[in-house]
């Protein structure tokens, strides 16, 4: 929130930018997931920042497109990503080189950071088991 009201933009206009310096520490046994980042629209995600075993990509269009940006992620590894939408487009950096320019936006936008796990315990996951994310550094930015 700004001033009590909503940190949100159109991601049609103005760029909008997000650094963050983390690491993935931990992920659930039973399905080791864990999404670090992401910008948000209205109603879903339009792009996650998302661990899956050992491999960190970028994911957007519901899940189902991907732009890998370590395929050898390990657990405990420090990494800096930078999001950044701008008129009507997502470009996303790894450790400082370009690994991702999508065609995606949302009218409604807004980031997120830290440790959001895809593990449930209605699925058979144990509730105790978790996801971690350190988060050394965050940078936001609209202009």
């Amino acid at each position: 929130m700004i001033n009590g009201e909503k940190a949100g933009w159109d991601g049609r206009s103005g760029t909008h930018t997000m650094e963050l310096d983390e690491a993935i520490t931990k992920t659930p046994s039973t399905k080791p997931d864990v999404i670090a980042g992401q910008i948000h629209g209205t109603d879903d995600d339009l792009i996650l920042i998302h661990l899956s075993g050992n491999e960190l990509t970028v994911k957007y269009d519901d899940g189902k497109k991907k732009a890998v940006l370590d395929p050898s992620y390990e657990l405990g590894e420090r990494f800096r990503v930078k999001i950044q939408s701008a008129d009507g487009n997502v470009k996303v950096w790894y450790n400082g080189e370009l690994k991702a320019d999508l065609p995606v936006y949302a009218e409604n936008s807004y980031f997120k950071a830290g440790a959001y796990v895809n593990s449930n315990p209605s699925k058979g996951a144990d509730p105790s088991d978790v996801g971690q994310v350190v988060i050394y550094g965050v940078e936001i930015s609209h202009s």
